[in-house]
């Protein structure tokens, strides 16, 4: 678990997201599961940029506690935005609501009328080969606002012109990341470096971060796919291990993931975990 002087609420959760998700997969106590999801939900939020990957853990947990629920999700999942838009500095601020956007976007469909249903398999077999596809990339929505940001001196302003960055060449600029790499994964804009884009647009921005969310990510749908075997589920999440290794808190997720799909059936293991269960 990474640690961090300010981050003490976002320990918590992704401990309670730890409890619940041993409940709910070892034990088979899912009304008991779904009790931590909502005290998890329901604890003080930590310095924005710990709260808001936290919360996106949180939201996993949620749909692996309870997948046909899409309220506690969607919870957790706003209080992720929320809390990307309040990182203090501005390009950190712009990279961690990229993330968001595109977890939110992309993989969650917050803003899809029918959620279509993921291809896990191929998904993970082409995300372990090119996890640095376009379509695994975080995602600048021009004219972004981050609406839960406050004025000065509460939050630091944006410059103006990263507001209004509406071009590839302005929005690399932004993120601090070299344009060849915006060009490579935004082909499907047809436009050069410094063409205006329309408001709302959604600019494909590589980034190594959101590699590791992905990660975790795809190892929940993983636990909740319809269909798949024991043993499917777990060479599935295997194979995003590797994806993480340089996160150690995404790492310890899978391979925590990795052991209660498989069920220990190890009376001592099983009497050690749960010994440390909270009551609720």
């Amino acid at each position: 678990m990474a640690q961090g002087a300010g981050d003490r609420w976002a320990r918590h959760k992704r401990r309670m997201c730890a409890l619940a998700e041993t409940v709910a997969l070892l034990f088979r106590d899912p009304d008991r599961a779904g009790s931590m999801v909502d005290l998890a939900l329901a604890l003080p939020p930590a310095f924005a940029g710990f709260e808001s990957p936290a919360c996106l853990t949180l939201a996993e947990t949620a749909h692996i506690v309870r997948p046909g629920d899409r309220a506690s999700t969607r919870a957790a999942i706003e209080l992720a935005g929320v809390s990307a838009h309040c990182c203090q500095d501005p390009a950190f601020c712009a990279r961690t609501t990229a993330r968001f956007n595109a977890l939110a976007l992309r993989w969650w469909q917050t803003d899809a009328m029918v959620v279509q249903e993921l291809d896990i398999a191929s998904l993970v077999h082409q995300f372990r080969k090119e996890p640095q596809a376009p379509e695994f990339t975080a995602i600048h929505v021009v004219g972004e606002r981050y609406k839960g940001r406050q004025p000065p001196p509460f939050h630091l302003p944006f410059h103006e012109w990263a507001l209004e960055a509406s071009t590839l060449r302005d929005i690399a600029r932004l993120y601090e990341r070299p344009l060849d790499g915006l060009l490579r994964v935004n082909r499907q804009l047809e436009v050069g470096p410094d063409e205006d884009l329309p408001a709302d647009t959604r600019v494909n921005v590589p980034d190594d971060d959101l590699v590791r969310l992905l990660a975790t990510f795809l190892s929940a749908r993983v636990l909740t796919h319809p269909g798949l075997l024991r043993v499917e589920r777990a060479k599935l999440i295997q194979l995003l291990i590797p994806t993480s290794l340089t996160d150690r808190t995404a790492t310890q997720t899978l391979i925590a993931r990795r052991l209660l799909v498989s069920r220990p059936q190890s009376a001592s293991v099983r009497s050690g975990l749960n010994y440390t269960l909270p009551s609720i």
